[in-house]
C-alpha cells in the first residue's frame, strides 16, 4: 500500500461558541509546505493502515508469528514473565507482532536482546544473530 502526502494550502479556523479563534498551526521546520496538521494526518493514515484487522502473511491479531522464508514456524500469544523457548522457530528469518499494545523481546544465542514494538511487520532478527527465545510484554513501549 502506498501513502502519498498531500499539502494543505488553505487553513481553516474552527471555533466554538464564545471561544476565541485559534491560530493556524505553524509550519514544521525542515518540511516546507507541510503544516503540522497535514503531517498529523499523514501519520494517522499510516498508523491506521498498520492497525487494520487484515492479517500479515497469515498472522492475525493477537499473535506473534515467526517465519523461516514463507513458512510460519511458530505462533505465540501469551504474555509471560519468563522467556518462551523457541523450538521449530529457533533461528527464524523474521518475526511479526500483530499485537496492538504489547512489545516482544527477542533473545539471541549471543545474549543480545532486541525489543519489537506493537504492530511491527516484519522485524528481521537475522542481523542480530540466532533468535532462540521470545517474551511478550504488556507494555506498548520498548
Amino acid at each position: 500500500m502506498t501513502h502519498k502526502a498531500h499539502t494543505i494550502t488553505k487553513t481553516h479556523t474552527v471555533t466554538s461558541a464564545g471561544a476565541p479563534p485559534r491560530k493556524p498551526a505553524r509550519r514544521l521546520r525542515g518540511l516546507p509546505g507541510i503544516s503540522a496538521g497535514a503531517t498529523l494526518l499523514v501519520v494517522v493514515a499510516a498508523g491506521a493502515a498498520q492497525a487494520s484487522p487484515a492479517a500479515y502473511r497469515g498472522c492475525d491479531y493477537p499473535y506473534v508469528c515467526l517465519y523461516q522464508g514463507e513458512t510460519e514456524t511458530g505462533r505465540y500469544k501469551d504474555v509471560t514473565a519468563d522467556w518462551q523457548v523457541l523450538h521449530a522457530s529457533r533461528g527464524a528469518a523474521y518475526l511479526v507482532n500483530t499485537r496492538r499494545d504489547d512489545t516482544v523481546l527477542m533473545h539471541f544465542t549471543n545474549g543480545r536482546v532486541i525489543c519489537v514494538p506493537p504492530l511491527a511487520n516484519p522485524a528481521s532478527p537475522l542481523m542480530y544473530g540466532t533468535i532462540d527465545k521470545i517474551k511478550i510484554r504488556s507494555t506498548s513501549r520498548c
